[in-house]
């Protein structure tokens, strides 16, 4: 957190982070809220360029540059095969906004990918970016995502899933479970969040949150809906959840959820216990995984 509030107030990029010459395309590939993220080209390579939308800088002097910094910073930590590589910070001398550079990954998020594959293996996909996940939980300085679902899990072009977007990230202290960081940007979308992210009670947040979310993933990529699909308004899944206790319905009797065995449901629907010590931990969800998405592998 220091090196990012040092580069906002000071306005001093890094040499090492800092980029030149980095081509972008005239209109943005995607946008969200705050952000919008470009197609570019950075020394031949494809890359995605993710940067403040104009608007967003009336949140006050530094604060968007300030989520993006950090952004930068903790990719910069990682070092692991389904974490989205990051390549620099770039600052656009047209209108001086600063943008993450990353590689760009070629078939789009997990989502647009099947389904437009869909016999893709399905279990592989969700094995390698819960090999991610599980190395960002176990770090000395443990990290929680936050914001797991389809939209922040994106394909390569050699069909690899990559973990993108931590945005919303939390840093955790080493030997506890409360968190060291001031961030407090939004932590996603109730649809995905687990009920300790959904209101403050008496669990902290602590790694097994992605775990909940990771399963409301598991429903995106097997029946290629969002979790709680009957429920219109995003805001009326905090009740259902919450208050009624209710968890997502297996997907059955379609051909995405050829590929849910029972042994996966029944990992789904531990990884929504209330308390978050009775989830299964992202690891156990990678060896359950990939060992089922090996070609030779049976319900």
């Amino acid at each position: 957190e220091l090196m990012v509030e040092i580069m906002v107030h000071t306005g001093i990029i890094p040499t090492r982070s800092r980029l030149c010459n980095v081509a972008q395309n005239l209109y943005p590939e995607r946008m969200t809220a705050g952000t919008n993220v470009f197609k570019g080209e950075y020394d031949g390579n494809a890359v995605a360029l993710k940067k403040p939308r104009h608007h967003s800088l009336v949140r006050g002097p530094g604060a968007v540059p300030a989520d993006l910094y950090r952004e930068y910073y903790i990719l910069a930590m990682f070092d692991h095969p389904h974490i989205l590589p990051v390549v620099g910070v770039f600052v656009d001398p047209h209108d001086s906004l600063p943008a993450v550079v990353t590689l760009y990954m070629d078939n789009g998020t997990i989502s647009v990918y099947l389904e437009r594959n869909p016999d893709a293996n399905r279990l592989r996909l969700l094995a390698e970016a819960a090999s991610g996940f599980d190395y960002i939980h176990n770090l000395p300085i443990p990290v929680v995502h936050r914001d797991v679902r389809s939209e922040n899990i994106m394909i390569n072009a050699n069909g690899h899933a990559f973990i993108i977007d931590f945005g919303s990230s939390l840093l955790l202290q080493p030997s506890a479970s409360s968190t060291t960081s001031s961030h407090d940007k939004s932590p996603g979308n109730p649809r995905w969040m687990a009920p300790e992210t959904l209101q403050h009670g008496h669990y902290p947040i602590t790694p097994k949150a992605d775990v909940w979310s990771f399963a409301g993933l598991g429903i995106e990529v097997f029946s290629g809906k969002r979790p709680f699909d009957d429920i219109i308004r995003d805001g009326a899944v905090v009740i259902e959840v919450v208050v009624k206790n209710r968890r997502p319905s297996r997907p059955r009797n379609i051909a995405s959820a050829r590929q849910l065995y029972d042994s996966v449901w029944a990992l789904m629907e531990q990884s929504w216990e209330i308390d978050p010590s009775d989830r299964p931990s992202m690891k156990d969800i990678y060896l359950l995984l990939s060992s089922l998405s090996r070609p030779a592998s049976s319900a």
